[in-house]
Formats: C-alpha cells, sequence, structure tokens
C-alpha cells in the first residue's frame, strides 16, 4: 500500500556515508519538521543537473520555514550517495541518506523497476518529494510515471508552506510585566501590514498561545518565522 498523508513514517533503517552509519528515519523525523526526496538513482542526468540541486539551493528557504532537515533517497549504496553528495555540494544542507536494499522504498509502496530507463531489473525509486512533521506525512507528492519532474520539484513543495508572523504584545500597564505571544497565519500577498517583516501580508487567523492577556497592550513586530503547510 503507498503512503499518504496522514501515516507514519516507517521504522526502517538507511545508511549514511558508510554501511556502519545507520539512520533510523523514525527517530529522525520525531519531533522534526522534515522534508524527504526520493530520486530512482544517484548520479542520473536529470537528479544530478536540476532536481537534487534545487533542493540545495533553497535550503536557506525551508529553513525559514521551520523546516529542521533535508533528506535525500535513493536505492544506491552508501558509498555512492556520499560520493553523489559531495558532487553535488550538498554537505550541511541535504543528507545524501542511502536505501541499499530498499527496504524504505518498499515500506512507501514506491517501488519501481526502472529496467527501461536505468538498464536494471532491480525496483528503485519512484521520484517523490514529501514533507513530515514529527514523523506524520502531511504532504506528499509523487510522480505519475515515477520519473518525470513536475509536481515533486522543490519548487512545488515550497508553495505548500504558509508563512506565520510571530507579534509580541508586551503589557503596557507601569506595573506589570506579563507577555503573552500571539501567532498570525499570514500569506505573503498585498502590502497591507507596514510593520510585516515578510514585506506584506494578508492576516487569516490569530491563535492566542497564552490565556493571559493583558488588559492594556501594544502590538510589537516580532521576528517572523515559519509554520508547516
Amino acid at each position: 500500500m503507498t503512503i499518504k498523508c496522514g501515516d507514519k513514517l516507517p521504522n526502517v533503517y538507511l545508511h549514511e556515508n558508510t554501511p556502519d552509519s545507520k539512520v533510523n528515519i523514525s527517530e529522525l523525523a520525531a519531533g522534526k519538521k522534515v522534508i524527504i526526496v526520493g530520486v530512482p538513482g544517484a548520479f542520473t542526468p536529470c537528479c544530478s543537473k536540476d532536481y537534487v540541486p534545487d533542493f540545495i539551493s533553497d535550503c536557506g528557504k525551508y529553513k525559514s520555514k521551520g523546516v529542521d532537515e533535508i533528506v535525500c533517497i535513493s536505492v544506491n549504496d552508501p558509498y555512492v550517495m556520499a560520493a553523489w553528495g559531495k558532487d553535488l555540494n550538498a554537505g550541511g544542507k541535504v543528507r545524501m541518506l542511502a536505501d541499499g536494499n530498499g527496504a524504505f522504498t518498499k515500506a512507501l509502496g514506491l517501488e519501481k523497476d526502472f529496467a527501461d530507463t536505468l538498464g536494471t531489473s532491480s525496483s528503485r525509486c519512484k521520484r517523490f518529494s514529501m514533507y513530515a512533521e514529527d514523523g506524520v506525512v502531511k504532504k506528499l507528492f509523487v510522480e505519475p510515471d515515477g520519473h518525470s519532474v513536475t509536481c515533486s520539484k522543490s519548487e512545488n513543495l515550497l508553495s505548500q508552506f504558509t508563512d506565520i508572523l510571530v507579534l509580541r504584545i508586551v503589557d503596557m500597564l507601569p506595573n506589570i510585566n506579563s507577555k503573552i505571544h500571539i501567532e498570525i497565519n499570514v500569506q505573503k500577498a498585498k502590502k497591507n501590514f507596514p510593520t510585516c517583516p515578510t514585506n506584506g501580508a494578508n492576516i487569516s487567523q490569530v491563535n492566542i498561545v497564552s490565556s493571559e492577556t493583558p488588559k492594556m497592550c501594544q502590538i510589537v513586530a516580532s521576528n517572523a518565522y515559519h509554520c508547516s503547510p
């Protein structure tokens, strides 16, 4: 059965750099916001020229939206994945993890025979991109034919995120120092919110995080960060 939004990531081990370095994908994603990208093979022309490099170059954008890790997986051995990552200058941006025996790919239900395109009869991974939060899949884009670059590209995944502007409400009464925070879900659209550090936003929802609301307060623009899709 193919994994879908709302499902938990499988409890499967991948490898990073060497066969001795195991990474449990479920543990890696626990309590984190993670992007997982799957590709048919390392060093393939399409994956090396644009697809994975786009996720590498967009790393800062993902981080600004609260993403903790970006992971690229392929049914290759860890030495090949490590060499590919070095060739792409992925260090510190995208972790290159090997699904050597295809256990993770099979657990996702995304295996495919790429004999016609890669000249191998062994199952490989369909091209996909995924956003998971605390180990639960929130967004998933799988290429219909398994290898084209359309819905799963970084540009499309980035467009799924909604910005959050964090404002600090500071009590203005002289003898009270209580502070609360509110979260305002916003979308970058029109410049109708001049104090927004993200150059304008439409306010769509306000969530009071603390119940201790001062009687008199002043809204002061604080740092901006971003929420999950």
